[in-house]
């Protein structure tokens, strides 16, 4: 998903945590016995629910995003190492101590007389 969507998510979730706060701390007043009123709080299940899921939202949008951000990055490093995985090494640089043979191509110090791999006698 685009980082757009993930944005509108955690807001939904804000918004959601907000009215559900607000439900749960409604206080609706009951007439007791003798005239005396006492505040009940009939609304905070639903409102504790609303919020929770809204909290849950959060959650979950913000770790979606980590995740798919966390996956382009995995993708993109897969990517470079098959590209480099692919790419011919470049042959190493000539060195004024090193001689091939002349039969096999093998590489051999220069003050070598036979050659390492197949055994020829080097002039």
């Amino acid at each position: 998903m685009k980082a757009s969507t993930w944005i509108v998510l955690i807001i939904v979730g804000a918004l959601l945590i907000i009215v559900g706060l607000s439900i749960a701390t409604q206080v609706v007043w009951q007439q007791g016995p003798y005239g005396i009123s006492y505040p009940t709080a009939s609304f905070a299940l639903p409102g504790y629910a609303l919020a929770g899921i809204g909290g849950l939202l959060i959650t979950i949008s913000i770790l979606g995003f980590i995740i798919g951000y966390q996956k382009e990055a995995a993708k993109e490093i897969v990517s470079e190492g098959i590209r480099k995985w692919k790419e011919p090494s470049p042959p190493p640089p000539p060195s004024a101590n090193v001689k091939y043979c002349p039969k096999c191509g093998a590489s051999m110090s220069k003050d070598s007389t036979y050659c390492p791999k197949c055994g020829e006698k080097q002039t």
